[in-house]
C-alpha cells in the first residue's frame, strides 16, 4: 500500500509538472500571438507609411517635370522674343541707313 500511495504521489507530482509546463507552453503561446500581432500591424503601418512617401515622391518628380516643361516653354518663348527683338532691331537699322544712303545719292 505504501507503494502504491508512493507511486499515486509521483505520479500527482508529474501531472503538476505538466499541467504547469502547459500553462507555461500556453502563456508563450498567447504572448507569441500577441507579439505577432503587434509586428503585424507595425508592418502594415510601415507599409502605409512607405506608399504614402513613394506617392510624395511620385508627386514630386512630376512637378519637378511640370515646372522643367514650364521652364523650356518659358525659354522658347524667351528666345522667340529676342529673336523678334533682333528683327525688328535689324529693320530699325535698315531703316535708319536708307535716308543717309538717299542723301548720299542726292549729294
Amino acid at each position: 500500500q505504501d507503494k502504491l500511495d508512493e507511486a499515486w504521489k509521483v505520479a500527482d507530482a508529474a501531472k503538476a509538472k505538466v499541467d504547469e509546463f502547459e500553462a507555461k507552453v500556453a502563456t508563450i503561446s498567447d504572448e507569441a500571438v500577441a507579439r505577432d500581432k503587434e509586428l503585424s500591424e507595425k508592418l502594415a503601418a510601415a507599409e502605409a507609411r512607405l506608399k504614402e512617401a513613394e506617392d510624395r515622391e511620385k508627386a514630386a518628380v512630376s512637378s519637378a517635370s511640370e515646372a522643367a516643361a514650364a521652364q523650356k516653354d518659358l525659354k522658347d518663348k524667351l528666345e522667340e522674343a529676342w529673336k523678334a527683338a533682333d528683327a525688328a532691331r535689324s529693320k530699325v537699322d535698315d531703316a535708319e541707313a536708307k535716308p543717309a544712303v538717299a542723301s548720299e545719292d542726292i549729294g
